[in-house]
């Protein structure tokens, strides 16, 4: 379980590191940004984002396996967003907290292996092979256009982390949005693009789902996460065992249920109650 106290973050799987690449002030911490990192060693993007010559650094950075490392501490002016615009206002790295993911981003298909399985090269050379990889692979257009590519997603481990970090971020200091750098800087940055699912926006923000099944133990209040069961005839509304699966019960018209978790067209919610199940999502209203 995560927490934070003293604007550092606590759990069992968070390392610290200090950094001097900062800028004076505090941070206002209005937005998160989400990047990935362009790299395949978790090692040395944090070396990169804290300690080496290259000017930039970023407060997390979240490792292929669920490790993450806070550099400096969340009220740290870090250069992560660099020339960017949001909302009105010029230059986000003094306005946000930024988490870099350990992704390769888009990646080369150059064929397959003995075992039919699909090899992927980086933009630095480095080879992966589907299934072997702790990243999966996605075939998408960015939706700021351009064309369609092959792009590394993040981990199963990466988006778990994600799901239960970002409400306690949110939660924490009020947080206003949580964007992508391809949001504010979106003639010159791609990331996260499709290498963060649209599933996992979803359960933070309420973008667009892509599919994927993501589920998140840290329910709470994020960009109007709560919703309300609305149906048409004001009947109850079925919840079901799965997507599309086996009714289980229903669900009064009117009830406040939270969101915990999507796929498609379809989300889990939870009662106040305790009581968790699938409903269609086009009966539930935000709040």
């Amino acid at each position: 379980m995560l927490k934070i106290s003293n604007n550092l973050l606590r759990g069992k799987r968070v390392e610290h590191v200090d950094t001097s690449k900062k800028s004076r002030g505090t941070n206002t911490k209005k937005f998160i940004v989400v990047h990935y990192t362009a790299g395949t060693s978790y090692k040395s993007d944090v070396r990169v984002l804290s300690s080496a010559k290259a000017q930039v650094s970023c407060h997390l950075v979240v490792g292929p396996s669920g490790k993450i490392t806070q550099v400096g501490d969340f009220d740290d002016v870090l250069w992560h967003a660099g020339k960017s615009k949001w909302r009105g206002l010029h230059g986000l790295n003094r306005h946000s907290i930024g988490i870099e993911v350990t992704c390769p981003g888009p990646v080369e298909y150059v064929g397959k292996d003995s075992s039919n399985r699909r090899i992927f090269k980086t933009w630095s050379g480095h080879k992966l092979v589907e299934g072997v990889s702790p990243w999966g692979f996605v075939k998408k257009q960015h939706r700021n256009g351009g064309r369609t590519k092959w792009w590394a997603t993040f981990t199963l481990k990466q988006n778990e982390v994600l799901a239960e970090l970002i409400p306690l971020i949110v939660d924490m200091y009020g947080v206003t949005e949580v964007v992508g750098h391809d949001d504010i800087a979106p003639t010159r940055k791609q990331d996260p693009g499709p290498s963060m699912s649209r599933s996992l926006w979803s359960l933070i923000e309420g973008r667009n789902e892509d599919g994927q099944t993501i589920e998140s133990s840290a329910v709470g209040s994020i960009n109007n996460r709560a919703y309300i069961v609305t149906t048409p005839d004001n009947s109850n509304l079925n919840t079901r065992d799965a997507p599309n699966g086996k009714i289980i019960g229903s669900l009064p018209n009117g009830t406040p249920v939270d969101h915990i978790g999507v796929k498609d067209k379809w989300i889990k919610v939870k009662s106040p109650a305790g009581y968790k199940g699938w409903v269609y999502g086009k009966y539930l209203k935000r709040v």
